[in-house]
């Protein structure tokens, strides 16, 4: 059960007697490259960022980096998914909240120091591999909330929120039995991963699926793909191309192979390897799911009477309520499908008219107010006054502003005001304001 960065960092703080904000804050985050504080106290690692820590991104890299240095460890790479960056891709196989098994908590809690384990921060993993009848919990028994693996207050084996013990078990349900092997495969993979038993390649990985492909599935790309539940492009990009797979689909290409994870990105496979080991499914006895006819007679009359209906639909709710694919009815049926999406596009445009008209006028009654009661009708000025500050933020709404203001200007000039004609040129109109954005006209 290997530790968690994250967790290793907790526990560093409740050690030192420290809480894990101000450990992470004043000696961790400062010495990233990229900045992670801002003026407000506020850490990206108590967010999203903190769960990459145990991954394999450059924010893993560095945080095991640093660690290193402040702690005098060596090999904390072994805290992450890090030993597999060369086989894993750049996709995130860490959960972004937290999870753990609160019978291990109950276990630790009175012979071993209590932390997270590695295996528990993967997606892929939804059972403890040392208490396989149970899921993990990702609430708080207590709270019902979710927490980050990293948060500003974290203690080991409590919620950081209401700062509850996390041992109380609350789960009922029974894993299935693939559940099960799944977390048992990750957690012997990154055993033998952290004790340098073996080192994964990709090139490994490649030359082996190739072989599984030929022994197992007669050469059939197709096959492979469909027992891996991969698509067939996808597949073929990772056994020729430069594609890289995520934890999930390794162990589903383990799953199809029917050889152990390990030795699948580790040791090169022999076909009588692939004979001995257990069966898999075959293409033969592949379930595939069965296909919906679509009634097309159907399909053409409920799109005509949507066309003819007096209110306008769009063609992706309408296919969204009748159980239909958008994309599949506009490549059969283009012609009611156009017709359809032309006339929403119409009222939507028409709403959009409508609604532009309404904050053209909005914002000239307030320029109109401000020229009359002698105010310069400055933006935050008018951001105060209207009902809907955001039509200031329009592109085409700064011309017509500069316009409404002009017009308002001359407008009360001519309606016998104490506006001088002569300064409502356009190269400075503040001047009859006095150069001041809140002045008033003859000091009124």
């Amino acid at each position: 059960m290997v530790e968690s960065i994250t967790s290793y960092l907790i526990r560093l703080a409740a050690l030192q007697g420290l809480t894990t904000w101000g450990l992470v804050v004043r000696e961790f985050a400062p010495r990233f490259r990229a900045r992670l504080l801002d003026a407000r106290g506020h850490c990206d690692l108590f967010a999203k960022v903190g769960a990459s820590l145990n991954g394999v991104s450059g924010v893993a890299a560095e945080g095991a980096s640093i660690l290193e240095r402040l702690t005098a460890r060596e090999n904390l790479n072994g805290l992450t998914l890090l030993p597999l960056r060369n086989v894993l891709s750049a996709r995130s196989s860490v959960r972004l909240h937290a999870a753990w098994c609160p019978a291990c908590f109950e276990q630790w809690e009175l012979e071993n120091p209590v932390y997270v384990p590695l295996v528990w921060q993967l997606k892929c993993v939804v059972v403890c591999p040392m208490h396989p009848t149970h899921y993990l919990d990702v609430r708080c028994h207590n709270c019902n909330q979710l927490h980050f693996a990293l948060s500003r207050h974290s203690i080991p084996g409590h919620c950081p929120k209401c700062l509850q013990w996390l041992g109380t078990r609350t789960n009922r349900h029974h894993p299935t039995a693939h559940e099960q092997k799944v977390a048992a495969a990750v957690h012997d993979l990154l055993s033998d991963i952290s004790a340098g038993h073996s080192l994964p390649r990709i090139g490994v990985l490649r030359t082996n699926l190739r072989l599984i492909r030929h022994v197992r599935y007669q050469g059939s790309l197709l096959a492979l793909a469909r027992a891996s539940r991969l698509h067939n492009s996808s597949l073929q990009d990772l056994i020729s191309g430069p594609a890289r797979p995520g934890l999930d689909t390794l162990i589903r290409l383990a799953h199809a192979s029917g050889a152990d994870v390990r030795s699948l990105i580790s040791s090169k496979l022999t076909v009588k390897d692939l004979i001995c080991s257990a069966s898999v499914p075959q293409p033969d006895v592949i379930i595939r799911t069965k296909q919906r006819k679509y009634d097309w007679p159907r399909i053409r009359r409920l799109l005509r009477q949507a066309v003819q209906a007096g209110v306008a639909v769009s063609l992706h709710s309408l296919c969204r309520q009748s159980g239909l694919d958008q994309g599949y009815v506009t490549r059969k049926l283009p012609g009611e499908a156009h017709l359809l999406v032309d006339r929403w596009k119409r009222k939507q445009s028409g709403k959009s008219q409508q609604r532009l008209d309404g904050e053209v006028r909005e914002v000239n009654s307030a320029i109109i107010t401000c020229v009359q009661n002698c105010v310069w009708p400055s933006y935050r000025r008018l951001r105060r006054m209207l009902g809907s500050p955001g039509a200031l933020r329009r592109p085409d709404m700064k011309p017509r502003r500069a316009q409404m203001i002009k017009l308002a200007l001359h407008t009360e000039s001519l309606a016998g005001s104490s506006i001088p004609i002569e300064l409502l040129g356009p190269s400075n109109p503040k001047q009859m304001f006095g150069g001041c954005d809140f002045g008033r006209i003859n000091g009124g």
